[in-house]
């Protein structure tokens, strides 16, 4: 399935880490935030929503 929209589509991000949803930091362009996680290595997600309503994991992996 292939994504149809573009990234100024972009409404939302969501960040979970371990499993457990951790924030939503503004989804304009280079913007950032920082998540807590727990020591050691911690499995982190972020889906985005579109104006379409459409989602889709954009980042999945490991980190620290």
């Amino acid at each position: 399935m292939a994504n149809t929209c573009i990234p100024g589509d972009m409404t939302q991000l969501r960040v979970s880490v371990n499993g457990e949803q951790k924030g939503m930091p503004d989804a304009s362009p280079g913007a950032s935030g920082t998540f807590a996680g727990m020591s050691g290595s911690n499995a982190v997600v972020v889906v985005a929503k579109f104006a379409n309503g459409a989602e889709e994991v954009v980042y999945m992996g490991s980190v620290g």
